[in-house]
């Protein structure tokens, strides 16, 4: 009896089963057989002939595309497969909020108003509110800070900086605009030259992030070969916490105890190089922000510190790295994915103790994906004890979404966040329009917060809390706080010239900050006092 020819699915190349409708790897549909006919045999023979010249063209024309696509190895799938993730999951949300501003950049105003569910008191928070303006960009910065009370601003100040000088201006308090040079002072508190040249904030960008990170990620992706990974088809009873009753391909990465320490010797030498995460820390230290904290810290070498301790830390990996790593061994470490049609559903890293056989480690789950509907969970486990660290529930239509955001309270309780977003857009803060609801476990009050277009323009963040009248004394039982947001600034740097306080003494810094301190209680406080405590 002729043997039966083999059949392969025409879109990914795996060999078919003769029962199956679907392909096991891509889920493509099987084409029927047409049954034979003996009298059409003379005309299959010409015909195979035309099909064999239209075949060897097709070859020529385009068949290493073909090639690429069946001679895709386990390894490159198990790699291919974390990138995708980690791009959809990670990658996408962050490029989305880093679309609203660039790093180290910012410019909007923000405007704080409350109200409460007590007529009498409510009124006297009619007219007053905080706002606060900033303008930050790689050039300099310039803050603004009004504080109105019952329709009529009572204090406002403006913050500069700009070429490393701190500029402060109080015009209720002292009609002069004081400049003073920030070098010296952070050269005594600190004892080292700061660099002052560079943006006010931390200006970090993704694509620095993602470098940074680019060597620890080749120094796994190196070790990763054909001897260390198996496959393993139509798996069943793969995800332990979401709902699942499909079949998965399981690729198994299980390195050598020689990988493993070759894998901790590489993290050292990239901790000790000038690159990679050790550059990033540095463009993190850099602002004249986090400078100007370390220095009133009387933090001092910030940078040699920081060198001192990734030199240590990749001297401690570099000395431990065959014990970590024949440790690693002897616990079988094994690194998973679990792939459904292409979808990622599991991502698991696990050890199992060799006195007791019982397996622990992490794992990440997902179901669902696409534009519609989405679970997914990351959670630690050990042997039959499962402890679930987040959770997440989603349901779209596309532009619209709700669901359910719920993290682990120390293994006691869990966090929730019900949301409802409304049409994808995000507001200046980096929230998008919709609802949010906040439950904590013991914790009376109920927290919710809209994001909504502002009546007057801007963003309102509107934030809620109901179950405060036995907090409050029976005063008000609810408080709204709303925070409207408007891209782009509008503070204005200072009208009078500066006044350069950089050489003054001690003493005469501590006079104008008393006189500034004596306006404050005089003026100010000693006429909203009676309004307060009427008020109250």
């Amino acid at each position: 009896m002729k043997q039966r020819r083999a059949k392969y699915c025409e879109r990914c190349g795996e060999r078919l089963s003769d029962e199956g409708a679907f392909c096991p790897n891509c889920g493509a549909p099987v084409p029927p057989e047409t049954p034979h006919r003996a009298g059409a045999r003379r005309w299959r023979k010409a015909a195979g002939i035309a099909a064999a010249v239209a075949a060897l063209t097709a070859v020529l024309a385009g068949g290493w595309l073909l090639a690429g696509r069946l001679a895709v190895s386990p390894v490159t799938k198990f790699l291919s497969y974390h990138t995708s993730l980690f791009s959809e999951r990670v990658l996408e949300p962050l490029r989305a909020l880093e679309e609203l501003r660039a790093p180290g950049e910012l410019s909007a105003d923000v405007t704080v108003t409350g109200a409460i569910d007590n007529g009498t008191l409510a009124s006297y928070l009619d007219g007053s509110s905080l706002t606060l303006k900033a303008d930050i960009h790689e050039d300099g910065a310039l803050l603004g800070c009004e504080i109105d009370l019952l329709g009529s601003t009572v204090l406002n100040g403006t913050v500069t900086y700009a070429d490393g000088k701190l500029g402060v201006y109080l015009p209720e308090l002292d009609k002069n605009y004081y400049v003073t040079d920030l070098a010296p002072a952070i050269r005594e508190a600190s004892g080292q030259e700061p660099d002052l040249s560079g943006p006010p904030l931390p200006a970090v960008s993704l694509a620095e992030l993602q470098a940074a990170f680019k060597p620890c990620w080749d120094a796994v992706t190196a070790l990763v070969n054909e001897q260390n990974i198996t496959g393993e088809k139509n798996v069943s009873g793969v995800l332990r916490v979401l709902p699942f009753a499909g079949t998965c391909r399981v690729y198994s990465f299980r390195p050598t105890e020689d990988s493993l320490e070759t894998l901790i010797l590489a993290l050292a030498d990239i901790l000790e190089q000038d690159g990679g995460p050790r550059a990033l820390m540095r463009e993190a230290l850099s602002s004249a922000v986090v400078q100007l904290g370390i220095s009133v810290l009387g933090r001092a070498d910030t940078e040699d510190a920081l060198d001192s301790a990734l030199t240590w830390a990749a001297g401690a990996l570099r000395g431990n790295a065959a014990a970590i790593a024949g440790q690693l061994a002897d616990a079988g470490f094994t690194w998973s994915v679990a792939v459904e049609d292409g979808a990622v559903r599991q991502v698991r890293l696990s050890v199992t103790d060799p006195d007791t056989q019982t397996e622990a480690g992490l794992a990440y789950e997902l179901t669902g994906g696409g534009d519609s509907e989405l679970d997914e969970a990351l959670y630690a486990f050990s042997g039959g004890e499962v402890r679930l660290a987040l959770s997440h529930h989603r349901e779209s239509d596309g532009a619209a979404a709700s669901g359910t955001l719920r993290l682990s309270a120390g293994g006691t309780g869990r966090l929730s966040v019900d949301y409802a977003s409304e049409d994808g857009r995000i507001s200046p803060l980096g929230l998008p329009y919709g609802s949010f609801t906040l439950a904590v476990p013991g914790l009376e009050p109920t927290l919710s917060l809209t994001v909504r277009d502002g009546a007057d323009g801007g963003t309102d963040h509107v934030l809620s809390v109901s179950g405060l009248e036995e907090r409050a004394n029976g005063l008000f039982n609810r408080l709204d706080l709303t925070v409207n947001a408007v891209q782009g600034s509008t503070v204005q740097p200072p009208e009078p010239a500066p006044v350069d306080v950089s050489d003054y003494s001690d003493e005469q810094i501590k006079e104008i900050i008393d006189r500034m301190g004596r306006a404050l209680r005089n003026d100010l406080l000693a006429n909203l006092w009676p309004l307060l405590r009427h008020a109250w």
